[in-house]
């Protein structure tokens, strides 16, 4: 029987922190998460990768990025880059993440970005501790490689951890997880069946409103509304009614344009995910969505 009912201290209207803050500080960083919050985000974004050691630490690639990481000597790596996988948290440590290598793929996309250099890689035990006495959720999203045997094989190890840090650190409450590799979900709706999920997908269609439903009904209905989370960019109106109609909510992601977020708010989404929390607190107040 399909649910549309939410979890109960879920807001209404979710302002996502795209993994913090990414527009204004160091991605899934502890200042960005703390900022995100500050500025009126209701739920941050982060991702999860898991080291050699079985340590859940926030970063959004399997292997670090050069273009956001620099070594203990202050320069920036130089691909081949090793993966997380197989390093430990001890070793992640000694790297800066603290701001955007100039002329890299990634300085045009986010131009407003206030360097904090010493910046480390957090662990989600870190990020748990950080919101632990604050109002906010944590919205995980478990990173994979379903091309690779070792990440499929790797996949109850990470989702165990990330369940073990967030019980430990009594924030499953406000715990929900996402991800493009649906099987995360399945496993993690067989290892705690009331965890709110959502369904990332690359591209908005009816195809994929249809292709959502039917892994949620073979997975069986949760106990809460799932999330369809698609590219905001192909996003439609008659898609969100569609999904709606088969009893998801709908949070696109990452919408950083003004007029882009009334647009989709007024359309009847639950949320965005977003690299301005700022912005979109402006802008859903401004339509009293937000308090």
């Amino acid at each position: 029987m399909t649910r549309t009912g939410i979890h109960p201290t879920l807001p209404a209207f979710d302002l996502q922190g795209h993994r913090g803050a990414r527009g204004l500080f160091p991605e899934n960083s502890l200042a960005g998460f703390r900022e995100a919050i500050r500025l009126g985000a209701t739920s941050i974004e982060l991702d999860i990768v898991l080291t050699a050691d079985g340590v859940p630490v926030v970063y959004h690639d399997l292997a670090l990025n050069p273009d956001l990481t620099r070594g203990a000597d202050g320069k920036w790596l130089s691909p081949p880059c090793p993966a997380l996988a197989t390093l430990t948290a001890g070793d992640l440590a000694q790297f800066d993440i603290g701001r955007i290598r100039p002329r890299g793929r990634y300085a045009a996309r986010c131009r407003g970005q206030t360097p904090i250099d010493g910046t480390r890689i957090p662990t989600l035990h870190q990020v748990c501790e950080l919101v632990r006495d604050t109002h906010v959720w944590l919205d995980i999203e478990i990173k994979t490689d379903r091309r690779d045997p070792a990440s499929t094989a790797a996949l109850p190890g990470i989702v165990n951890a990330v369940l073990h840090v967030a019980e430990a650190n009594d924030v499953m409450a406000r715990l929900a997880a996402r991800s493009f590799d649906w099987r995360v979900l399945r496993l993690l709706r067989e290892r705690h069946a009331t965890l709110p999920l959502a369904w990332l997908t690359s591209i908005a269609s009816d195809a994929k409103v249809e292709a959502v439903l039917a892994d949620v009904r073979n997975s069986g209905w949760p106990d809460w509304a799932p999330v369809w989370a698609p590219d905001h960019r192909l996003l439609r109106r008659r898609h969100i009614r569609a999904a709606k109609a088969g009893g998801l909510r709908v949070k696109p992601w990452t919408v950083n344009a003004a007029f882009r977020m009334r647009q989709l708010a007024r359309w009847g989404v639950d949320g965005f995910c977003t690299d301005r929390p700022d912005l979109g607190h402006l802008v859903l107040r401004g339509l009293g969505l937000l308090g």
